[in-house]
C-alpha cells in the first residue's frame, strides 16, 4: 500500500508501518498522494506486462496483514485500497490475464474484500501456522488459485522429511483433485529449511501430484508414514 521512513519525534523512531498508520490519521491527504504514486508505478507495470508476456497470471504484493490479523480496517482496504487496485487490475483483466494477490500474515475479514468485492482470481501465501486454514478457503472459495501451504514455521525447518511428505500429500489428498492448488512453503523455502525437507516436498508434488490425482494410494503412503512416526515415539 505504501511506506514512508524516519523519525516522528526525539523520543521513538517509527518503523515504516507505524509511521504510516500514524500519518493515515494525521496527514490523510500525504498517504493519499503517496498511494496514488505507487499506484501509478504499479499500474503502468501491469499494463506493460499485459501487452508483452506470454504467462497467463499476474503476481501482485501488498502486505496487508500480520499474523494476528489485518494491518488496516476493512472500511481503509475499501476507500483507498480498492480503487487503486482496481486500476491496476484493468489491463490484465482486458488480455484475459489472472491475478495472484499477495499479503503474508492471517488475511481474516478481509478476504471477502479481496476475493468477492476486488475479484481476485489467487492467493499467495497463505501462512499456515495459525494464521490461515486452506481447506477452509478452499471449501468457501472453491475457484480460488491457491499457493502454498507446507508450513514454513514449523514443519519445514524442524520437522523431519516424514513430516514433510505427510503434510504435503494432505494438500495433494483433499484439493489436488479440484485442481486450482500450487504447492509450496507457506511463505518462502528460507535458510532454516533443511535440504532434505525442501527436496522431499517437491519430489512429493513430482510423485503423488500429477493428473489424474490418485487419492487411495495417497492415503496409504499417509497411513504408512503415521505407523512410522508411532514407531519412532
Amino acid at each position: 500500500i505504501g511506506g514512508i521512513e524516519g523519525p516522528v519525534c526525539d523520543a521513538y523512531t517509527y518503523t515504516d508501518t507505524e509511521l504510516f498508520c500514524t500519518a493515515i490519521y494525521d496527514a490523510p491527504e500525504l498517504i493519499s498522494h503517496i498511494m496514488d504514486c505507487t499506484c501509478a508505478f504499479s499500474e503502468h507495470v501491469a499494463r506493460v506486462f499485459a501487452a508483452h508476456t506470454r504467462v497467463p497470471l499476474m503476481f501482485m504484493g501488498e502486505d496487508i496483514a500480520g499474523k494476528t490479523g489485518p494491518i488496516f480496517s476493512p472500511a481503509f482496504i475499501r476507500t483507498e485500497g480498492l480503487p487503486r487496485w482496481r486500476r491496476i487490475l484493468s489491463p490484465l483483466r482486458e488480455k484475459g490475464i489472472r491475478f495472484l494477490f499477495h499479503t503474508d500474515g492471517r488475511y481474516g475479514e478481509l478476504l471477502p474484500i479481496i476475493l468477492d468485492e476486488f475479484g481476485a482470481d489467487g492467493l499467495n501465501p497463505i501462512e499456515r501456522n495459525g494464521c490461515n486454514d486452506i481447506f477452509h478457503i478452499h471449501r468457501e472459495w472453491p475457484r480460488t488459485i491457491l499457493f502454498g501451504n507446507v508450513c514454513c514455521a514449523v514443519t519445514l525447518p524442524c520437522g523431519t522429511p516424514d513430516d514433510v511428505e505427510d503434510e504435503t500429500l494432505e494438500i495433494i489428498e483433499r484439493i489436488g483433485p479440484d485442481g486450482g492448488i500450487l504447492i509450496g512453503s507457506s511463505s518462502e523455502v528460507h535458510d532454516l529449511v533443511p535440504y532434505e525437507n525442501a527436496v522431499r516436498m517437491y519430489r512429493t508434488v513430482k510423485e503423488y501430484g500429477v493428473y489424474p490425482i490418485d487419492v487411495d494410494r495417497i492415503r496409504e503412503r499417509r497411513k504408512e508414514l503415521a505407523e512410522v512416526k508411532k514407531g519412532a515415539r
